[in-house]
């Protein structure tokens, strides 16, 4: 939240970790849409989620299910 910006994000190709760390931040942005970051893991920006890679997705199947969670808690 206190960096400057533009953020210089780096991986050995440029898609994995990257893509994982960018959408990660745009999801503590506000009004950013859920699709819209997870689309940063994406074939576009050279995500493919095949073998170790294809773990940091993971990371938004476990997020997705915690949203869905916390929306039905507080939507009975």
């Amino acid at each position: 939240d206190r960096a400057e910006y533009p953020i210089l994000l780096h991986c050995q190709r440029g898609a994995d970790r990257t893509g994982l760390v960018a959408a990660a931040i745009m999801l503590l942005q506000d009004g950013t849409d859920y699709a819209d970051a997870r689309h940063y893991l994406s074939w576009r920006y050279g995500h493919v989620e095949l073998g170790r890679p294809a773990r940091m997705c993971q990371f938004f199947d476990l997020y997705e299910a915690w949203l869905a969670e916390e929306a039905a808690l507080l939507n009975p």
